[in-house]
């Protein structure tokens, strides 16, 4: 291969990654944003109509709205449910949405887990924080919502409208709902079907 094209390459795949890693750096920058105020909003349903998505069957337990602050967002593509969900949301409210608050605090995501730690002393009552922040794990209900849900940045404001739902594969695969807000640890993140997303952008 001639050198000039060789260098050509070299520089087209250098100016990729660094666009890729500005893209990122852009994403992931916080948005400083007023708290949000409320809890979710959730409601029983007595009687649903189990329906299939992705090779899945999906049952209905709640209707569920939430609007509150993303803290953290994590995409997956290679977990058992990545297909069926491949991003999952941190989101707080009340104090769990206050910037001074946060900043406090160190936020992950990982292997479906939504974490915090603090040093010395948190900010607010350990319960508050368990009552007032919760991981989510999406489904959406088409491509459009996907992309929406996946262009959303940390700090923005994000309103979700649909329902929760306990799913099971053919191949014996069960993933079921959160119904409180006071749970933590495995089965403590609600998992819904997302109907509708709407960003508020600073």
């Amino acid at each position: 291969m001639p050198e000039i094209i060789k260098n050509s390459l070299v520089l087209v795949v250098l100016l990729s990654s660094i666009g890729l890693g500005l893209k990122s750096c852009w994403h992931n920058r916080w948005v400083v944003s007023p708290p949000v105020a409320g809890s979710p909003v959730q409601e029983s349903l007595p009687s649903s109509v189990p329906f299939e998505h992705k090779g899945y069957t999906l049952t209905p337990v709640a209707s569920f709205s939430i609007k509150a602050k993303l803290l953290s967002s994590e995409e997956y593509h290679s977990d058992e449910g990545a297909k069926l969900s491949p991003i999952d949301y941190a989101l707080g409210w009340d104090k769990m949405s206050q910037d001074e608050i946060i900043e406090q605090l160190g936020i992950a995501q990982d292997h479906r887990f939504f974490t915090y730690r603090w040093e010395k002393q948190p900010p607010i009552p350990p319960q508050e924080i368990i009552e007032s922040a919760t991981n989510i794990h999406l489904i959406p209900a088409n491509q459009e919502i996907e992309k929406q849900l996946k262009a959303a940045r940390r700090g923005e404001h994000v309103k979700l409208m649909g329902q929760l739902v306990d799913v099971r594969g053919d191949n014996g695969f069960i993933w079921n709902s959160s119904r409180s807000r006071q749970d933590t640890g495995k089965g403590a993140c609600e998992l819904m079907w997302v109907e509708s997303v709407d960003i508020s952008r600073f």
